[in-house]
């Protein structure tokens, strides 16, 4: 990637934040959508299936063609591979651990980012990224809570370390693969229809049906639509936009506004409990978004 000037570094900066705080609004949707019956396989099928149709919809009306070279296949499917098995391994760990200790532990995703870009593109170490990294999981780690570590499964740490791997992989793969050089419309709709094949793929193997959870009502069906666009689409897209600016490190280390949506969501729209330590945990996970903007928008753009 091009070095960019400081005011471009910021603009960067503001889409990653922006991309992760839409990604908290996941729960908004998929929860309600999941109380009325809708399984956790079949959500996944809606949700790929809403925003690549979507997707597909608004670059042909840019008129992007949707055409793509077999030599840039691969690394979308690579890509897509990441983003599909993010959720899946994400989900399954809450199987074996409470979801706050899963939560906490995934959000030390940006160490391996950046040790990816270390070992693999270069980059030079820097002491923030580790310091950002850890004051990120602190305050996830506040705001989210634990529960008791009773009865926590080995497999569960193992299976959460694979969706950190495959959510710090889908950053890095988005800046520095050929899908950097496929146009961001183009792009996002093969990603999510690869996605979709992937979780549509697992929904028959696990459910054993082809057939999927049926809509119960049309609230339903408008939580599912808005999941598969805002969240979905509209997050990614920025997140595509937000790593051509500013690279895989700093997009990384400004994903941290996702737990704060997701818990402002929690205690505004679905009265779970407020704690004052849930205060604590927005102001590190804050200083942590500080700290790589007031460090960071000194360093030149990854190349």
């Amino acid at each position: 990637m091009r070095s960019t000037g400081k005011g471009s570094l910021i603009f960067g900066f503001c889409l990653a934040l922006l991309s992760s705080a839409t990604f908290g609004l996941l729960p908004l949707f998929s929860i309600p959508s999941m109380a009325a019956g809708v399984g956790v396989n079949s959500l996944l099928v809606y949700r790929f299936s809403i925003a690549a149709l979507l997707m597909g919809i608004v670059a042909l009306s840019k008129g992007k063609s949707l055409k793509l070279p077999w030599k840039d296949i691969l690394g979308l499917f690579l890509v897509s591979f990441a983003y599909a098995g993010t959720s899946k391994f994400l989900t399954t760990s809450y199987h074996y651990m409470p979801s706050g200790i899963a939560t906490t532990i995934f959000y030390l995703f940006p160490i391996l980012v950046a040790l990816m870009m270390i070992v693999f593109f270069k980059e030079k170490f820097s002491w923030n990224v580790v310091i950002a990294a850890l004051l990120a999981m602190v305050g996830v780690y506040l705001l989210q809570g634990t529960g008791s570590i009773e009865g926590i499964k080995p497999v569960g740490f193992l299976i959460v370390f694979l969706a950190m791997l495959c959510y710090a992989g889908y950053i890095v793969f988005l800046n520095h693969t050929r899908v950097k050089l496929v146009d961001n419309f183009q792009a996002m709709f093969y990603i999510f229809l690869s996605a979709l094949i992937l979780v549509f793929a697992n929904h028959v193997i696990e459910d054993g049906t082809v057939r999927l959870d049926p809509i119960p009502d049309w609230k339903t069906g408008v939580n599912i639509l808005l999941l598969g666009s805002i969240p979905t689409m509209v997050a990614d897209l920025i997140l595509l936009h937000a790593t051509k600016a500013i690279g895989s490190t700093n997009t990384a280390l400004l994903s941290c506004m996702e737990p704060i949506t997701a818990y402002l969501v929690g205690v505004l729209v679905f009265n779970e409990a407020f704690h004052p330590i849930h205060i604590a945990g927005i102001i590190i996970i804050l200083a942590s978004v500080f700290l790589v903007i007031m460090t960071r928008s000194h360093i030149k753009g990854e190349r």
